[in-house]
């Protein structure tokens, strides 16, 4: 990593660049330390860090509530993933949200790099490269360096990919998020994420990019395994927002060939 700059240089309008981060839990007390320190530590610190509690069983709650402010824990009963962002979201006072899954881990200047490239281009959304953290029983150790396409070629990648970026890698204007309705809380099997990009990029949200690995995605047995309920309900996103923008002559050529290469993840 390059050496830090002074937060003090960062940002010429600090005060109009409010940061809320918003983490859902559930049943998250194995990780949600290191999440949580992860955000405290950015050299562009967050105005306030909202922990959802989704309906855990664990100590999920308390680990948060520990913290005192800026972190503030809101609890309710389980209602799924896309359902708990939003509810963080919409909870939260900040210009800008930066999403953050509580088991994955933010790189001290991710926030920093984001909103210096979100003030330079204008733009209403900005997503970063990732690197895996990949657990194997005893073993932890970073696995593959995830690229991100560049804002360009965002088009493309969203139509082609279906993790063109992750989630804790974004921050977006909340105005521009609650315009489309948030995340679409029907999809509790997944690909709500390739959704809301997908939306965003229909309704003209300008994408900005810095392709460096500022998060830790962490994988482990429990948070990604592909089953045939979220490949139903990715394929239903392909149908809906991709396959009607692609050219007529090919369509089903390339629908075709999107499925047989991504139905190949599903256990």
């Amino acid at each position: 990593m390059s050496p830090e700059r002074p937060q003090s240089a960062v940002l010429s309008q600090r005060v109009c660049m409010s940061i809320s981060v918003v983490i859902p839990a559930y049943n998250a007390s194995k990780y949600l330390r290191e999440a949580i320190d992860s955000a405290l530590n950015q050299t562009l610190r967050p105005d306030e860090i909202v922990v959802v509690d989704d309906g855990s069983t664990d100590d999920t709650f308390a680990i948060a509530e520990s913290y005192g402010p800026p972190v503030r824990v809101l609890h309710r009963t389980n209602h799924g993933l896309a359902a708990t962002r939003n509810f963080g979201a919409r909870n939260s006072s900040g210009e800008w949200i930066a999403l953050l899954d509580a088991d994955d881990i933010w790189e001290p200047s991710k926030l920093q790099r984001q909103m210096e490239e979100l003030q330079r281009t204008g733009a209403d959304i900005c997503y970063t490269g990732h690197v895996i953290l990949q657990h194997e029983d005893e073993r932890v150790f970073f696995g593959k360096v995830h690229e991100v396409p560049a804002a360009e070629d965002i088009r493309g990648s969203l139509f082609t990919q279906v993790m063109t970026f992750l989630p804790s890698s974004v921050v977006l204007r909340r105005s521009t998020m609650f315009s489309v309705g948030g995340f679409d809380e029907s999809m509790r099997a997944g690909s709500e994420d390739m959704r809301m990009w997908l939306t965003l990029l229909h309704a003209g949200a300008k994408f900005a990019a810095v392709r460096k690995p500022l998060l830790q995605y962490r994988r482990h047995g429990a948070n990604w395994t592909p089953t045939f309920a979220w490949f139903d309900a990715t394929v239903g996103t392909y149908r809906q927002l991709v396959l009607p923008h692609l050219p007529t002559s090919t369509r089903w050529f390339t629908f075709n060939g999107w499925r047989s290469q991504h139905e190949s993840d599903v256990a």
